[in-house]
């Protein structure tokens, strides 16, 4: 079994992980996040942060090479624009998904919601099987 895990950020700096495991069926992988500040006490002293879903850091992707992640993402902040960037997962037909803002995909307002859609293409060149 392969895994990878690429750093998946807002530009906030919430980092998530994604995994990828070699198989031959090819699944769409759901998920429905909300991107909200939270209290968080990291090193004893508690801090505002951004979080999904109430986690921090965000939740883990789980998927195959070759299967489709989905990934509706709401903007539950008050004031700032978010988008997920999506390292090293090539963005083949999707470039307004790669998560750059202003650079390819506009922020997410708050108060907004943004489908992500896009095709595991396959390993990085580290990673082993």
């Amino acid at each position: 079994m392969a895994s990878l895990k690429p750093a998946l950020a807002l530009p906030c700096g919430i980092l998530l992980c994604f995994l990828v495991q070699v198989s031959l069926a090819a699944k769409v992988r759901h998920h429905k996040w909300a991107v909200e500040y939270m209290f968080w006490s990291p090193d004893c002293v508690e801090h505002v942060v951004m979080g999904i879903n109430g986690q921090f850091p965000g939740p883990t992707i789980r998927a195959t090479a070759g299967d489709t992640i989905v990934v509706e993402l709401t903007n539950k902040l008050y004031t700032e624009g978010v988008v997920i960037h999506w390292h090293g997962i090539r963005q083949f037909g999707t470039p307004w998904a790669d998560g750059t803002a202003s650079i390819s995909q506009c922020a997410i307002n708050p108060r907004e919601t943004f489908i992500y859609r896009f095709k595991v293409d396959k390993m990085l060149p580290d990673s082993k099987s």
